[in-house]
């Protein structure tokens, strides 16, 4: 990991495999979903695995994870804004994070 991207981060990531989805408007205006597998999750952000995308930095996504390490069937949204690309993936930055999706994240990042 590049070591000025890590100094810049004001919350600690930890290595999770988690399945993710994203959604944004695509530069046509129409909506784009993907799935893919966070390398690295925290309470500012992530980075998830997936496919190249063709999104532009600053471009404000919605990142759908599950709330507990157990179950896929209860999904939690966060917005999030592009803050990385790379050819195996995008680093995403969390805007607003409420009680509820802490305590989801919490959940993930302890007991998963």
């Amino acid at each position: 990991m590049n070591l000025e991207r890590k100094k810049r981060r004001w919350t600690a990531r930890s290595h999770k495999s988690i399945d993710a989805g994203l959604r944004f408007k695509g530069c046509n205006g129409v909506e784009v979903m993907m799935r893919g597998v966070t390398r690295d999750l925290g309470f500012g952000g992530m980075f998830l695995l997936s496919q190249k995308l063709d999104i532009p930095l600053f471009t404000e996504v919605t990142i759908f994870f599950p709330q507990t390490a157990n179950t896929m069937s209860k999904m939690k949204s966060v917005r999030a804004v592009v803050s990385h690309l790379a050819d195996d993936g995008v680093g995403l930055r969390f805007i607003h994070l409420d009680a509820s999706t802490c305590t989801a994240l919490q959940s993930l990042l302890l007991y998963q």
